[in-house]
């Protein structure tokens, strides 16, 4: 348990377990990648991914971009599949992945010369990610064709892409991409794999998902109970999805306001009437967006406090107005009490919303300093 002068993350690991078992219900015939990516989404301790792995099929995979990360979960489980999503670009990183076990995406020409130079056998699984219309990494068709030979001789086990706007499951280039796609799979249609479906595609079913053995599906921010801002919440799915991270601070402070009274650097609130000011003990340090200075709420013991004034390096202020207290009596909240600033109560969506962001990063971008704990 963090000291209370410290804001906090709480984590909740059965909604993690509760946030995978939905998205397994989508595909119930496909493997799973599970993507703990960035330290887990933010979320940053070992019982987190213990519990996801733990939750997972034999057959299943956890994803990460770095190697450390990679090495990390391979101490951690020493006969989980591992696949390192941006794959390896020396002879270093191949040592590693090959000693360690690791499966590896194969996204450019580079990468194809530096695993060509090694007997087959000698790799791990290997997957090859093509360009269906992102734009970043992937082989486009042309490339396939030049390097078709090579990529055949390392007999991929998966093949693999990434949707643009599968938060936007109107948008044209989603059929776009799935027909590029498919004219992928049908040029190398010796490879037994594929995975298209990342979070939003698995929340829109953008792909058939029902009765396909031979894919992957790839949850990432739907099991931390994210997901796009612009996905409405009338997706039946998406309203089963539950927060798997609470944010929370500590009321360092609680004083009279009166009328009139400025709060925080530039004075730029001042109090409408006499009320409180609570100084909660969280700030842009810890991960709390500056920009949500005068637009977001807070919230404790079923009420809701707005937040006032600027939001600074280290604290924060909310307004206890004379309505959410008795008259000529002191207010509910109290020193050393813990304000949510998102999580159960608040949904992080919304937060990042006034914030002109998104979720993940909000999830990604709580500071080293902030502990974080199970409460599950």
């Amino acid at each position: 348990m963090a000291s209370f002068l410290q804001a906090c993350v709480r984590v909740h690991t059965k909604n993690i377990i509760h946030n995978l078992q939905i998205a397994r219900q989508q595909a119930p015939q496909a493997r799973v990648l599970a993507i703990v990516k960035a330290e887990l989404y933010g979320h940053r301790i070992n019982q987190v991914v213990e519990t996801i792995e733990k939750n997972l099929l034999d057959d299943d995979v956890l994803g990460v971009t770095d190697l450390p990360s990679a090495e990390k979960l391979r101490s951690l489980f020493k006969h989980r599949r591992l696949l390192l999503l941006h794959g390896v670009f020396n002879q270093q990183e191949l040592t590693s992945c090959i000693n360690n076990n690791i499966e590896m995406v194969v996204h450019c020409p580079n990468q194809i010369d530096l695993l060509s130079s090694l007997p087959q056998k000698s790799l791990p699984l290997l997957w090859l990610k093509v360009d269906s219309g992102m734009g970043r990494l992937g082989f486009s068709s042309l490339q396939v064709e030049s390097l078709i030979d090579k990529i055949k001789a390392l007999k991929p086990h998966c093949l693999m892409s990434h949707f643009a706007c599968a938060d936007e499951p109107l948008s044209p280039l989603n059929e776009k991409q799935k027909k590029s796609f498919a004219s992928f799979k049908k040029r190398l249609s010796k490879i037994p794999y594929s995975s298209l479906a990342n979070s939003a595609a698995i929340l829109h079913q953008l792909t058939p998902m029902d009765s396909d053995s031979t894919q992957y599906i790839r949850p990432g921010i739907m099991l931390y109970g994210g997901f796009p801002n612009n996905m409405s919440q009338k997706n039946s799915i998406i309203n089963t999805l539950l927060p798997t991270m609470s944010f929370e601070a500590p009321v360092i402070s609680l004083k009279k306001a009166h009328k009139g009274m400025t709060v925080g650097y530039g004075a730029d609130w001042v109090a409408p009437e006499d009320g409180y000011i609570a100084t909660l003990k969280a700030g842009y340090a810890d991960g709390y967006p500056r920009a949500l200075g005068d637009k977001a709420q807070v919230f404790f013991e079923g009420q809701y406090y707005p937040v006032v004034g600027r939001v600074s390096m280290d604290l924060m202020a909310i307004y206890l107005h004379p309505s959410s207290y008795q008259p000529n009596a002191f207010p509910k909240i109290k020193i050393g009490d813990r304000v949510e600033l998102w999580g159960k109560n608040l949904d992080i969506r919304q937060v990042a919303e006034k914030a002109d962001t998104i979720a993940y990063e909000l999830l990604t971008q709580i500071a080293d300093r902030v502990p974080r704990f199970c409460d599950d």
